[in-house]
């Protein structure tokens, strides 16, 4: 089973939109956790009626930033992986089945997928059809955006949660993907892998309020 963790602020429409796509694209077991980050709007009541048997609903009291909101919802994981799935991410068909399947044959600790909105090797420009090619590819590299990662829980036992040093957003990505000065064990390097055939589109407005 895989935590699915959303971090929502101030956008309840925008997170609805992405809690439904994980809904209908999702084929793999998992438990979603929705974490409220003291939003002033609508948003605790949108995302409380999703509560249900496999989905938490946690309402922070205050802005704790992207890697505070995020290490909310991360401690109360139950699953050996969770993913981090930005608001306004929308996952398309088997998204997180294609990246277990590359984390089991890669042994990446860290797995993301193809977007039409991030910084980096990730991005790309989508046609309206696919090359059945790009599905069946992966690519390591030293770092992955966390619009959407699949993390394997050991690396949170190695080398710590996000660092809530970082305050509003941004760098925490940077930040766990390269942990310099932090000690890693047992041979030391992450593998980081971008997987080609998983693919969630973005609006890119996480960064304005998170």
């Amino acid at each position: 089973m895989v935590s699915i963790v959303i971090l929502n602020w101030n956008t309840p429409d925008v997170t609805a939109r992405s809690i439904e796509a994980v809904r209908e694209h999702t084929q793999v077991p998992y438990e979603l956790i929705l974490v409220d980050n003291g939003s002033t709007d609508s948003s605790p009541s949108v995302l409380s009626k999703y509560s249900q048997k496999n989905t938490q609903v946690i309402l922070n009291e205050k802005n704790l930033g992207f890697a505070g909101g995020n290490n909310v919802g991360i401690r109360a994981s139950k699953s050996s992986y969770v993913c981090l799935l930005n608001s306004d991410a929308f996952p398309t068909k088997d998204w997180l089945g294609s990246m277990l399947k590359c984390m089991d044959k890669t042994g990446a600790s860290m797995v993301g997928p193809w977007t039409n909105e991030a910084k980096g090797p990730q991005r790309k420009k989508f046609k309206h059809r696919l090359s059945p090619k790009l599905f069946r590819a992966y690519k390591e590299v030293d770092f992955l955006s966390f619009f959407c990662v699949l993390i394997d829980r050991k690396v949170f036992d190695r080398i710590g949660l996000l660092d809530e040093r970082f305050g509003l957003g941004t760098y925490e990505d940077d930040d766990e993907s390269q942990p310099v000065g932090r000690t890693i064990p047992e041979n030391g390097k992450l593998k980081k892998v971008f997987a080609k055939m998983a693919i969630a589109r973005a609006r890119g407005l996480t960064g304005r309020f998170q």
